[in-house]
C-alpha cells in the first residue's frame, strides 16, 4: 500500500467528523463509522442530530481528482432530474458537489450523499420482474446520457488495444495463480489473448453503434434496489462515453462470474435484460452482434487482471472468479458466438 492509501486508511472518526461540521451545514450527534472493504477509497456512515444518515466518500486514487468528482456529483444532479435514481450529493456550505479533505501531506476530494436502505439481489434468485426493472433502468440511463450536455469533456472507451501489444506469457509468468488453474483453461486464455486482433477485426465492421456516458461496472452489486422496488445505480467513478455495447458486455460477464448459475439460467437472465432495455432504448443490428465480443474481452482483461494480481502479491487470487470467466469464455467458443 502506498503512502497516500495508507494516509487515506489512517483517517480517524474524529478528523471526520470534524471535516464535516466544517464544510457542510450538519451537525453530527454520533462517531461516524467507516464501512469495511475499499481499496481505493474510504466510505464512512454519518448521523446529524435530527437522526438523518449519510454516506461520505474519500477518494484516495489518484486517477480521481477534484474536478473529476465534482463532475460526478454534477451527472448525478442531471440523471436524478431524470428520475434515474443515483445518489443525491449534499452540497458544502458554499454549495459544490464535492470539496477536499486535508489530511497530513495529502488532499483528498470527498462526496457526501444522502444514505439510503438498499437490498442486492443475486443471480440465481432475481425474479423476471426485477431483473426488468434493471433492464429497463439501464436503458434509460444510457438514453438519458446519450444527450448529456456536457459528455464532450468525458473519456472515450474504444476497443483495448493495450491488450493487443501486451506479452501475456511473460506478463502472467511465475503467478501462484496459475497453479491453482487447470492446464486447459490456461492455455485457453493464452490462445484467445493472441487473437484479440481477430476480435478487433470483427468488432470494427460494426459501424452502428449506440454511444453513450457508462458506468462500467454495472455488475449486481451496484445495482441494488430501494425499498420502493426501483433500482438504485450507484459508483460512477470508472464512467467513460462509449458504445453501449461495451455496458452490457461487461454486465453480462459479471452476472456470470459472481454467481454459481447455469449457462441456462445465465442466457435466460440476458434475454430479459436486453429486452427491457430495449423498452426504454433500441439496439441496432450492430449493437447486439458485438455483445459476444465485449463479453470476451471483459473475460480476458479480469482474468488477466487477477492473475497478475496473484503475481504482485505472491498468493493466487480470485481463483473462484478466474475459474468462472474461463468456464464461461470455453462455453462461448462451443456456442461459436464470436466467429
Amino acid at each position: 500500500m502506498n503512502k497516500r492509501l495508507k494516509q487515506l486508511f489512517s483517517i480517524n472518526s474524529h478528523k471526520v467528523s470534524e471535516f464535516i461540521q466544517d464544510a457542510y451545514r450538519i451537525e453530527v450527534s454520533k462517531n461516524p463509522v467507516r464501512i469495511k472493504g475499499g481499496t481505493e477509497s474510504s466510505v464512512w456512515i454519518i448521523q446529524d442530530n435530527k437522526d438523518d444518515q449519510y454516506i461520505l466518500k474519500i477518494f484516495g486514487d489518484l486517477e480521481c481528482p477534484i474536478g473529476r468528482v465534482l463532475e460526478e456529483g454534477k451527472l448525478y444532479r442531471y440523471l436524478n432530474k431524470y428520475s434515474v435514481n443515483v445518489p443525491k450529493v449534499i452540497t458544502t456550505k458554499d454549495n459544490k458537489y464535492a470539496y477536499e479533505l486535508k489530511y497530513g501531506s495529502e488532499k483528498f476530494p470527498v462526496m457526501l450523499m444522502r444514505f439510503e436502505k438498499l437490498h442486492e439481489e443475486k443471480p440465481s434468485k432475481i425474479s423476471d420482474k426485477k431483473l426488468s426493472i434493471i433492464g429497463g433502468t439501464i436503458g434509460k440511463m444510457h438514453q438519458v446520457l446519450s444527450v448529456y450536455p456536457d459528455k464532450k469533456d468525458y473519456f472515450r472507451m474504444n476497443f483495448p488495444d493495450w491488450l493487443i501489444r501486451e506479452d501475456i506469457k511473460k506478463k502472467i509468468e511465475g503467478s501462484p495463480s496459475l497453479k491453482r488453474i487447470q492446464k486447459e483453461d490456461i492455455n485457453l486464455f493464452i490462445n484467445h489473448f493472441c487473437n484479440i486482433s481477430k476480435l478487433k477485426e470483427k468488432y470494427s465492421n460494426y459501424k452502428n453503434l449506440s454511444i453513450s456516458i457508462l458506468h462500467t461496472d454495472l455488475a449486481f452489486e451496484h445495482t441494488p434496489f430501494l425499498p420502493n422496488g426501483e433500482v438504485y445505480i450507484f459508483d460512477f467513478a470508472d464512467r467513460f462515453i462509449g458504445p453501449v455495447c461495451f455496458e452490457l458486455g461487461y454486465m453480462f460477464a459479471q452476472y456470470f462470474k459472481v454467481g454459481t448459475i447455469s449457462f441456462k439460467r445465465w442466457e435466460y437472465i440476458t434475454k430479459i435484460v436486453l429486452e427491457s432495455y430495449q423498452t426504454q432504448k433500441q439496439l441496432s443490428e450492430d449493437d447486439i452482434n458485438a455483445i459476444p465480443i465485449t463479453i470476451t474481452l471483459r473475460i480476458l482483461a479480469s482474468v488477466r487482471y487477477l492473475i497478475e494480481l496473484g503475481k504482485k502479491m505472491q498468493k493466487p487470487m480470485g481463483v473462484k472468479g478466474i475459474e468462472r470467466m474461463l468456464k464461461l469464455l470455453r462455453y462461448i467458443d462451443k456456442k461459436n458466438l464470436l466467429f
